[in-house]
């Protein structure tokens, strides 16, 4: 019995074949794909030679999971704060790690997945705020989340972020949803690389400390891709172990 599993984000704006990209992991969430080529990935996993059964699920808003850990509960809720990017959705999913239908809560992990608004601080704060339940409830948060994390660099880079997006007509580098999600008691890896073209870390996942749950190994991976070199997001993945676990074959 396999005690760890892979687990990815990845925003596929302006990416191409992902098949060969997503194909290794157990747990894929994937930014700005329609529900047809979501359930076109699934499908491809599912006539592979790995003969193991992915769910998909999609909230018609081009976010999406793919996964072949058994999905107990699902949930999709509304970011709409009035304003900003008012079609932002979240996907809270509680998975079986056995794959099967264990019904034992050790064996559950709770996921909370999404993409926040790509403009404006105050915006992504606020839905942060409208999800707290699940942020509160939920293990994992992962997701294209749009913000920085000031640790991440030195003055000289966050100046150098600033005058690239001043040039770009974007507001300054801010931190408040980092904190945000910090208060819930979530921390995430030191900095290993950008995870976009633009050179910073937007892509996150995020894991609550002394809930069992660990990292064992983490990668991100840069499509090979030529297509829209300026606006490309990068793979993120992580390893990770949930201690405490009673399996069932």
């Amino acid at each position: 019995m396999n005690f760890q599993h892979w687990f990815t984000t990845w925003n596929t704006r302006s990416s191409r074949n992902i098949h060969k990209y997503i194909k290794d992991y157990n747990f894929i969430f994937l930014q700005e794909i329609t529900k047809k080529e979501l359930e076109k990935e699934a499908h491809k996993l599912n006539n592979s030679n790995r003969k193991i059964f992915y769910n998909c699920i999609h909230d018609d808003r081009g976010n999406g999971i793919i996964t072949n850990l058994h999905i107990v509960k699902q949930e999709i809720g509304s970011l709409d704060v009035g304003y900003g990017s008012e079609d932002d959705t979240y996907i809270y999913v509680t998975v079986d790690l056995t794959k099967t239908d264990s019904q034992d809560p050790l064996n559950h992990l709770k996921i909370f997945c999404t993409q926040l608004d790509k403009n404006n601080e105050k915006t992504r704060l606020e839905q942060l705020q409208k999800a707290e339940s699940p942020i509160g409830e939920c293990e994992i948060i992962m997701g294209n989340l749009n913000c920085l994390s000031f640790a991440d660099y030195s003055l000289l880079e966050i100046d150098i972020i600033n005058k690239r997006r001043s040039k770009n007509d974007q507001e300054v580098a801010r931190t408040q949803v980092i904190k945000f999600i910090e208060n819930f008691g979530f921390c995430h890896r030191p900095y290993i690389g950008p995870t976009s073209t633009q050179q910073t870390r937007i892509d996150y996942i995020m894991i609550k400390k002394n809930k069992n749950i660990f990292c064992t190994g983490e990668e991100i991976i840069i499509p090979k891709s030529k297509t829209n070199n300026n606006s490309k997001h990068y793979l993120v993945a992580f390893l990770i172990h949930k201690k405490g676990r009673r399996f069932f074959l």
